[in-house]
């Protein structure tokens, strides 16, 4: 888990080159992503939909593990990674926003946003790049949930043994198709523009 609290390198390139040639070239695009027209619309709010169905399935197994284990050694570690997830998405989100400034405010067409419009877009790309880098941790909060609930020696009696297995995948099927549910009306909602 300890690995997991910092993305990878070939993240950190992807966001990089998101801050640095997406900010420059298509600023409009980063703050309404959904603008898009043509066939790449279809890929964006697919995209869109499938970083909320895995940040909401993250959270909320983040939520169960917090409920079923307390503070144990896994859920302290597992809630490090997401806090480290969100923290460095928040500072790639701030720091898109900030190079979004001279296009958002600066004089031309399509510019001359208001400074509180400026701001809600920058606290947009902020909790965006926040969403993505807390999704990316999905597939490690699978195993944390299952370590919680099935682990050794400090398991929660309140559990029976036999029940164990069950809990989790009841947990994982819930959380998972109510992400479902939400990805499928995000998506439905985004096609329609």
């Amino acid at each position: 888990m300890e690995q997991a609290a910092l993305p990878g390198r070939f993240v950190t390139y992807v966001l990089v080159l998101i801050l640095v040639v997406v900010g420059w070239l298509w600023p409009k695009y980063v703050v309404d992503p959904t603008s898009v027209g043509g066939s790449v619309h279809d890929w964006i709010t697919a995209a869109i939909s499938v970083l909320l169905f895995l940040s909401f399935s993250t959270l909320t197994i983040l939520a169960y593990s917090l409920l079923f284990g307390g503070p144990r050694e896994t859920n302290k570690k597992f809630v490090a990674a997401v806090l480290s997830r969100a923290g460095i998405g928040a500072t790639f989100g701030a720091l898109l926003g900030v190079r979004l400034a001279p296009a958002l405010l600066g004089q031309g067409p399509g510019t001359g946003a208001s400074f509180p419009g400026y701001l809600g877009d920058v606290g947009d790309t902020i909790t965006l790049l926040t969403l993505v880098l807390i999704s990316t941790l999905w597939p490690h909060s699978l195993g944390t949930l299952m370590r919680t609930v099935t682990g050794a020696p400090d398991r929660d009696p309140r559990v029976p043994d036999r029940l164990r297995k069950w809990v989790v995948l009841a947990v994982v099927l819930v959380a998972n198709y109510l992400g479902v549910m939400i990805a499928i009306a995000v998506y439905g909602g985004l096609s329609r523009r």
